[in-house]
């Protein structure tokens, strides 16, 4: 096997033992035994166990949207009411359609809830960048500037159902909130189209009470 093959192997395996045991109680053993691959094979392509978990956090954000897909998305001449509903797309297609994404959302959620010492990097390499993207354009609805402090309170208020349903547990999720994303056969659209018209009606609150 190649070499990215191993690391894609490695990534995958690390990703469900972390997602399982969270990072401090998971072996290197249990990921290479998982990954059918040698004990020394995460020294050898990560440099360690940290690194490699930080390379996990990456591509479990990365799997929820790209930096690159939200920058061209918050640059797009569309209006930004589409942009929005785009964004809330790509978070509750993630958070219903996880299949083999499954255990990125469960180390995001534990990463979440309990930091580790790798946060600080997760968070200057993807999630400050992808706040930024989203904020420009929650900054285009309320005519605002970016950095006023109502677009980050309005930012807060609008992706945070989104974020609540990636790291919810999702058999517990779905056993609270049962049909919430509709009956069979209406697929995530309406769910969607809800949010985006809740976190509209709040832009609009919050940007007459900031003028």
């Amino acid at each position: 096997m190649d070499e990215g093959g191993t690391r894609t192997l490695l990534l995958e395996a690390a990703g469900t033992v972390f997602a399982e045991c969270g990072f401090d109680r998971a072996t290197g053993r249990a990921i290479c035994d998982r990954a059918s691959v040698n004990p020394a094979a995460i020294n050898y392509h990560f440099g360690g166990m940290e690194e490699l978990y930080l390379a996990v956090l990456i591509e479990a954000h990365q799997r929820l949207v790209t930096e690159e897909t939200l920058s061209e998305v918050a640059a797009a001449a569309f209006p930004p009411t589409d942009k929005l509903r785009i964004v809330i797309s790509y978070f509750v297609r993630a958070a219903f359609g996880a299949g083999d994404n499954a255990w990125a959302f469960r180390v995001l959620g534990r990463e979440i809830i309990m930091p580790t010492p790798m946060f600080e990097a997760l968070r200057v390499r993807e999630i400050m960048p992808k706040i930024g993207h989203v904020r420009q354009i929650v900054a285009q609805l309320m005519e605002l500037p970016e950095d006023h402090p109502a677009v980050t309170r309005s930012f807060v208020s609008t992706m945070a159902p989104c974020m609540m349903m990636l790291i919810a547990d999702h058999e517990i999720f779905g056993n609270l909130f049962p049909r919430i994303a509709g009956g069979a056969g209406d697929g995530l659209d309406p769910l969607i189209d809800h949010l985006l018209r809740f976190a509209l009606a709040g832009l609009e609150v919050a940007k007459r009470a900031a003028m």
